[in-house]
């Protein structure tokens, strides 16, 4: 499995792209908004405080989905974004598609 966590805004959306699982960090100043790829697909925009907690969850449904066939973790990767601290819904939120790999 490959994980990106990158924090580079001009080139970590692409990278993140090529990991089965990857995040674009803000850099230092900049507003605490990261998107997450999963699969080589925008899934999500974290928001906030909590992106590193945030991220760590996704990470481990993605395994549990991905890996164990978890079918509650995949539900919770297909749950619509939650509500940013500036309390706007992320419009771009989309079902994540889990590849099977047996």
């Amino acid at each position: 499995m490959h994980v990106a966590v990158m924090g580079c805004v001009v080139n970590g959306p692409g990278e993140s792209k090529h990991a089965n699982i990857g995040i674009s960090l803000p850099g230092s100043g900049e507003r605490p908004v990261a998107p997450v790829y999963v699969d080589g697909v925008k899934t999500v925009t974290l928001k906030g405080e909590t992106i590193a907690e945030d991220f760590q969850r996704l990470v481990d449904d993605y395994v549990a989905a991905t890996y164990a066939g978890d079918g509650a973790a995949r539900a919770r990767l297909a749950a619509p974004a939650k509500k940013g601290r500036d309390g706007d819904r992320e419009a771009d939120s989309k079902t994540i598609p889990i590849r099977a790999t047996h």
